[in-house]
């Protein structure tokens, strides 16, 4: 008997304690299928950019990742359209596939992979945030056969693995708008730092190098202090923090160097906080 409650609290814990999403996705995958006593699982996301499921966790070394367009038919894109989930006890059993649908086939994409035994029974569910479907869990080869009890705990799994497939979509597109924005600083004609609210060096751009006679590297800069890294803006450092802590944009001239210094604020707590501070140079 699978002690449901007991799994999923177990599950929600490691989710929000995990850094990794797709260290949790793999971890909860082994889970489910050593639950289930399956001899694999297979977790696919779906990738809107060619309307096909695409394997996220696979238990078997392959160099890419699974692919199942959803305009062919197979089992897994039938689950995932049609939100329904489906215990086969023989995947070859062509009158059992046609009492779902007639259309229905197993999509062999498992052929070139070394090393695992011939598919016959799988269980295949869908996975939805909300109402909108995002992925499939695939498990499959347990003897004699899948069972309903298997099929209600899996249904209830996959509600964690919808908000960890949520929560990793969010940080791929933080990735890319923090890449996005990397290439736009290191394109500005003004050198840019960015510290934290500690003084300590977040980013500089390619620009400020360039200004600084490439003596310095971005890695040798990053988790620095600012005045101690670069020495000269230790002469205008008290009116400098004293802008910072009043939250006030303000302009330094240092020798040849104009210095625009921009607090940036953020919501902590529910209260507004200096998060960041910019640093904009120019000659």
């Amino acid at each position: 008997m699978i002690n449901l409650n007991e799994d999923f609290y177990n599950l929600v814990e490691e989710l929000f304690s995990q850094e990794s999403v797709e260290d949790f996705l793999h971890n909860v995958s082994s889970h489910i299928r050593e639950k289930l006593k399956a001899e694999r699982a297979t977790l696919f996301i779906y990738d809107k950019e060619d309307n096909s499921l695409k394997s996220i966790v696979f238990q078997a070394k392959i160099g890419e990742k699974l692919t199942i367009p959803l305009d062919i038919p197979s089992i897994a894109g039938y689950t995932f359209k049609n939100r329904k989930s489906l215990i086969i006890d023989d995947i070859n059993d062509r009158q059992l596939l046609d009492s779902i649908d007639k259309t229905l086939k197993y999509h062999e994409c498992w052929k070139n992979v070394d090393n695992i035994s011939p598919t016959k029974t799988m269980l295949s569910v869908p996975i939805f945030f909300k109402e909108t479907p995002v992925g499939v869990f695939i498990a499959v080869n347990k003897f004699p056969s899948f069972t309903k009890e298997d099929l209600e705990y899996v249904e209830s799994m996959v509600k964690i693995i919808a908000i960890a497939f949520k929560n990793l979509e969010k940080q791929l597109e933080l990735h890319q708008i923090h890449q996005l924005n990397c290439k736009i600083i290191d394109s500005i004609s003004d050198g840019i730092i960015v510290t934290d609210s500690n003084n300590n060096i977040k980013y500089v751009n390619e620009t400020l190098l360039q200004m600084a006679g490439f003596r310095y590297t971005k890695d040798s800069t990053i988790g620095g202090n600012i005045f101690q890294t670069f020495p000269f803006l230790e002469k205008k450092k008290v009116d400098i923090l004293q802008a910072i802590k009043n939250n006030i944009i303000k302009d330094f001239v240092i020798g040849i160097l104009k210095i625009k210094v921009i607090p940036v604020l953020s919501n902590y707590l529910f209260e507004p906080k200096i998060k960041y501070i910019i640093y904009i140079i120019e000659f």
